[in-house]
């Protein structure tokens, strides 16, 4: 965990400021609380935050190696422990650009060869840790957050209209892009170089499923998923600074309680959950089930509207550019909470994506169904109007809604239609001015389409799989996780993310995952007689905020002051009537649209921080929240 930045002056003649690369730096300083280090060098500066996970701070250390001619920065860490910076430049001497794949961890890195005079920039295959760059002029620059490019004088605030629509049309913008003009997020598994003027990218990993292994038994795939995911935690476990476990009273934290559990029978397991006061979003009481059967010290935060409403300029402050999962709230507010006991903890991200967790797996399974059964669409767009604007959490109108909405496009980008907010014909009423080429569906999915013929061969639902694993984890899922975890000070670690895990998880049968429409078959065979029978029976339960509920009564006045019809109209860029039929139909309780109001809510936000001509204090922020409480 730290926070990397860097830039080089093209032309070589002016000499790098020291001062411009510490401004970098500070920026991200939440990133790495515990020190920092420079490199400056002719055309050339470099800075590293840092984070210590042990309990004896340290310093980050030299950041220049003199017998490579290497100054290598990093964020992430070795798995099992060990110096990164170290490692890399011991491989680099060995096999070069070969050497990230020699890497076993979680890493975004960056390296100067003096020799000869080149910046090489690399993230590890599923994108864990963060890398943005941007050229501006004459000057190339990089970091782990946004806002540290941001103040390198030569950077510019310009919304860039495709990435704008593509938040829209996923909730989050996918990489390569981003909101502003010019930064671009550097791909998962990709590594760049840049000599001289000349920027070149390669992909050097990528994930893979291996569908050839036939013939075993479910006994056999059970017992390896327990083996491999304990080797996974075992890997993640240090012995100066015990990990604590996010239990959300799901199947995924769940398995991993149980497995510290067990790697650490010394002392109780520290873990933590949140309690919704909203009861339809809360799943507390089966945390509390794992936490006795497994006898964890367990510690649990109550929170409800007025609560996470008070953290949301904090977690407004977070995003450099506008992300619509609600469910950074609370794990921000569960990330401050665990802070105060331990500095690592162990989460349960990437547990659906390859293992067939989310319901749309099981929407995908049905589509290919209902292909086959007269009026099926018919019916379900009769059943959808009686459903109602419930603001329960996954409500049966919102479902309906969605996967109809979802069957009007090709199953290649099916799945981020249910998904996201605005697809292109939605957005064809929401957006004004004339931008219609880039409401092209080719334009707004390609990089789904591009993903889904990567992954042709593939049966439909490991295509599934990999879509997911490329689109929404790599730039929804870690990337939440990432951002509300470091500005509490706190190191998340994700045992189903892990490499190994991942090529088993990638080889496991579909009918193993998927067994007639019962998710996660496999896991909850494996675990039975372990985990209580409760959690291996229950239904799917996100992580979510009850935000359809807040725009009625706690965020009414603020979301009718942020989508007011004059102000949207001066700004140009949606069409108010739309934006007005939208909010009226939420708060008449006609039709849900929690999601759509958050991700129009959050731009909005997003765009008088970043955007406004006079800046906006964010305690202008925080006073119009507090009144909205």
């Amino acid at each position: 965990m730290s926070g990397i930045c860097g830039y080089v002056n093209l032309d070589r003649s002016p000499a790098a400021n020291p001062e411009i690369i510490k401004d970098m730096a500070r920026a991200i300083a939440h990133r790495g609380p515990d020190g920092e280090a420079f490199f400056v060098s002719g055309n050339v500066a470099l800075g590293q935050r840092e984070f210590s996970v042990s309990r004896d701070r340290t310093a980050v250390g030299p950041l220049f190696d003199k017998k490579s001619d290497l100054a290598v920065l990093y964020d992430g860490e070795l798995y099992p422990s060990g110096n990164l910076r170290e490692n890399f430049i011991r491989a680099f001497r060995e096999y070069g650009h070969g050497a990230f794949l020699k890497i076993n961890g979680v890493f975004s890195l960056a390296a100067w060869d003096d020799k000869e005079k080149k910046l090489i920039l690399a993230r590890d295959t599923l994108g864990t840790k963060p890398l943005y760059y941007a050229t501006f002029g004459n000057v190339f620059i990089f970091a782990s957050e946004i806002k540290s490019i941001l103040k390198h004088p030569a950077a510019k605030k310009e919304i860039d209209v495709n990435g704008m629509m593509k938040y829209f049309a996923y909730d989050y913008i996918p990489n390569p892009h981003t909101i502003f003009k010019g930064i671009s997020k550097l791909e998962p598994g990709f590594c760049a170089s840049l000599s001289g003027a000349h920027f070149k990218k390669t992909r050097y990993n990528n994930i893979s499923f291996d569908e050839s292994r036939t013939g075993k038994r479910p006994a056999e795939y059970e017992t390896e998923f327990r083996s491999a995911l304990k080797e996974a935690i075992k890997k993640r476990l240090t012995a100066d600074t015990p990990p604590g476990v996010f239990l959300s009273g799901g199947l995924d934290s769940s398995c991993i309680a149980a497995m510290v559990s067990e790697l650490l029978p010394g002392e109780p397991v520290k873990t933590f959950s949140i309690a919704f006061k909203e009861k339809r979003f809360d799943e507390s009481p089966d945390a509390r089930i794992v936490a006795k059967r497994f006898r964890t010290d367990h510690r649990e935060l109550t929170v409800g509207a007025g609560e996470m409403l008070r953290v949301l300029p904090d977690v407004l402050g977070l995003l450099d550019e506008p992300f619509a999962d609600y469910s950074i709230i609370p794990t921000y507010c569960v990330s401050k909470f665990a802070r105060k006991h331990v500095k690592v903890v162990l989460g349960g991200d990437g547990g659906d994506e390859f293992l067939g967790g989310y319901q749309s797996y099981t929407a995908h399974k049905i589509s290919r169904i209902l292909r086959f059964v007269p009026f099926s669409t018919a019916f379900l767009k009769a059943a959808s109007k009686f459903a109602g604007g419930k603001t329960s959490y996954m409500s049966s109108g919102f479902k309906l809604r969605r996967y109809l909405r979802g069957m009007r496009y090709p199953e290649a980008v099916r799945h981020q239609v249910w998904i996201g907010s605005f697809p292109p014909d939605e957005q064809m009423n929401l957006l004004s001015g004339d931008l219609t080429e880039f409401l092209k569906s080719e334009v707004l999915y390609d990089e789904s389409y591009g993903y889904a013929e990567e992954a042709k061969h593939l049966n439909y639902l490991n295509r599934v799989n990999y879509l997911y694993a490329k689109t929404y984890l790599t730039d929804d899922g870690i990337p939440k996780v990432d951002r509300a975890s470091q500005a509490a000070g706190l190191l998340v670690r994700t045992p189903f993310l892990d490499s190994d895990f991942i090529k088993f998880a990638s080889s496991i049968p579909i009918n193993l995952k998927l067994r007639g429409f019962t998710n996660k078959y496999i896991v909850k065979r494996a675990m039975a007689g372990i985990l209580p029978e409760r959690i291996l029976r229950k239904p799917k339960h996100g992580f979510a905020a009850p935000v359809g509920s807040w725009f009625k009564k706690e965020l009414r006045p603020l979301l009718l002051e942020v989508l007011d019809e004059k102000k949207i109209k001066s700004e140009g860029v949606f069409n108010p009537q739309e934006i007005q039929r939208i909010v009226k139909s939420h708060l008449e309780g006609r039709v849900d649209y929690a999601r759509e109001l958050w991700s129009l809510f959050v731009f909005e936000m997003w765009r008088e921080r970043w955007l406004k001509k006079e800046k906006v204090k964010d305690e202008n922020t925080a006073i119009r929240l507090e009144s909205a409480v």
